[in-house]
C-alpha cells in the first residue's frame, strides 16, 4: 500500500466510529504519525530478532551527486536521515558507486575519529555518516548510490522521485495493518478523552443515551 492509502484508511477508520464527526488532522499529520510508529515497531522487531531480522522490505535506494568544497577540501553529500539499529549501527546494505560494484565502508560514531586518522583509510573507500551528511574520505565516484532504511520515506522524493500517493510504503504488508490499527486507535483514545467544552455540543459516544 501507498502512504496515501494508509493515511486515508486511518482517517476513514476514525470517522466511521460513533461520535466522530469532526476529525481535524490532515493527511500530512497522519503520515507523520505513521512514520514515527513505523520506526518504533521496526526497533522493537530488531531488538527481538537482532541476529535474523531482515530489512529487505524497508530499504529505499537513492542516487546523489557529492559536492567538493575547495575551501574545506571535503567532498560531502546531504541525504535523508538514516535509521539506526538497536546495536547502534545504521541499517544500510550499500553505499558506493551507482553501478553497485564499488562499496564504501560507512563509518559512524566514535569510529569516525579512527577513520580520519588511520593510515589505512586512504587505501580503501571510506565515508563518514553524521546527522544526514556523508563525508567522503577517499576518491569519490561522480554519482553515489545509497541503499538504506530512512526514518522518513518521503524525504527520498528529491533523490529518487518517491511519490507518497503512488509508490509502495517501505514496510512489509503484515505491518500495514498494524500501522493503520494502532494509529487509528491512538486518535480515537485521544478524542474520547477530551472533556466537553462549555456551551458546545460535543460528539461523545453515549452522550445522548439518557435523553
Amino acid at each position: 500500500m501507498t502512504e496515501f492509502d494508509i493515511a486515508s484508511a486511518i482517517r476513514n477508520y476514525v470517522t466511521s466510529h460513533e461520535g466522530v464527526t469532526n476529525f481535524k488532522p490532515s493527511l500530512q499529520q497522519i503520515r507523520d504519525e505513521v512514520d514515527t510508529l513505523r520506526i518504533r515497531l521496526l526497533t522493537e522487531q530488531d531488538v527481538q530478532n537482532r541476529y535474523v531480522f531482515s530489512f529487505e522490505q524497508y530499504y529505499q535506494i537513492i542516487d546523489i551527486k557529492p559536492k567538493y568544497n575547495s575551501a574545506t577540501r571535503k567532498t560531502t553529500a546531504a541525504i535523508p536521515v538514516l535509521y539506526f539499529r538497536s546495536n547502534g549501527k545504521p541499517a544500510h546494505r550499500y553505499v558506493g558507486g551507482s553501478r553497485g560494484d564499488t562499496p564504501h565502508k560507512l563509518v559512524t560514531g566514535n569510529d569516525k575519529y579512527w577513520a580520519m586518522h588511520s593510515p589505512y583509510t586512504g587505501q580503501m573507500a571510506t565515508v563518514i555518516y553524521e546527522e544526514g551528511i556523508l563525508d567522503f574520505l577517499s576518491k569519490t565516484p561522480t554519482t553515489i548510490r545509497v541503499e538504506a532504511v530512512f526514518e522518513k520515506p518521503s524525504a527520498c522524493r528529491k533523490y529518487n522521485g518517491y511519490d507518497w500517493m503512488k509508490d509502495r510504503y517501505p514496510v512489509p504488508q503484515s505491518m500495514v495493518d498494524i500501522l493503520i490499527g494502532k494509529t487509528a486507535e491512538s486518535y480515537l483514545r485521544t478524542m474520547y478523552r477530551v472533556p466537553p467544552q462549555p456551551n458546545t455540543q460535543s460528539d461523545i459516544p453515549g452522550a445522548n443515551a439518557a435523553k
